[in-house]
């Protein structure tokens, strides 16, 4: 049941990025370690890095925090 409940914050948290994407700035530190125009948005310890092209959000890593590097 914890592993569901945990899975599901961390949709709901993935689909949230359909109403608030822009209000998340690109992330310097992340972009020249990740790639051009990351953003990072996190659910308890996980960071979840994306993109937005257009009105598309692409995700590329779900990541604990604490294995970002800066």
């Amino acid at each position: 049941m914890t592993a569901k409940r945990y899975l599901k914050g961390l949709n709901n948290t993935i689909q949230s990025l359909k109403i608030g994407v822009d209000s998340i700035q690109v992330e310097s530190n992340i972009s020249a370690q990740y790639g051009l125009d990351m953003r990072r948005v996190n659910y308890k310890e996980m960071a979840i890095l994306y993109s937005v092209e257009e009105d598309i959000v692409y995700i590329h890593r779900i990541m604990p925090q604490n294995m970002i590097i800066f």
